[in-house]
């Protein structure tokens, strides 16, 4: 899933690996990865409030890139999942890892707030999260490393 998510956004951006990606293509890979972990799984891609249902729960999917190895922490979580069941994803094409957790959203647990409203987990939130899978592998993207110049290709 994680894979198919990154080489999906670098056919439609004609880019190699995630860093000279622009941000709404970054963006769009939280979306990209969505589509796949719940088409995978079997589960619907819901047009309104949650992103789908498990154990007739609503449940949102959130996604965010990791610039280590180490489980990541920065989703951003919008006010209309304050207090929903939340799947956090991360993954790292560089490391070639991923992480899947599971955690209500209470506000208790978030902190600060951008411009959209949009908060983060605080201490207590980041030792709240119940980790279903911790630095798993994925294949490789065998373009990283190589030397090769930056560019955007066509798609054609």
């Amino acid at each position: 899933v994680f894979r198919r998510s990154y080489d999906r956004i670098y056919i439609e951006s004609g880019q190699f690996e995630y860093k000279p990606l622009k941000n709404t293509e970054k963006c769009n890979l939280g979306n990209i990865f969505q589509d796949e972990i719940l088409k995978t799984l079997g589960l619907e891609n819901r047009k309104k409030g949650r992103d789908t249902i498990i154990a007739n729960t609503e449940v949102d999917v959130k996604w965010t890139s990791s610039s280590s190895d180490l489980r990541p922490t920065a989703w951003r979580i919008p006010p209309e999942c304050f207090h929903s069941i939340c799947l956090l994803a991360s993954s790292s094409d560089y490391f070639a890892s991923w992480n899947l957790g599971i955690i209500r959203c209470d506000p208790k647990i978030l902190k600060g707030e951008n411009r959209d409203k949009k908060k983060y987990f605080n201490p207590l939130g980041k030792k709240s999260i119940i980790w279903i899978a911790e630095n798993q592998k994925m294949p490789e993207n065998r373009f990283l490393g190589l030397a090769y110049p930056s560019c955007r290709c066509s798609a054609a």
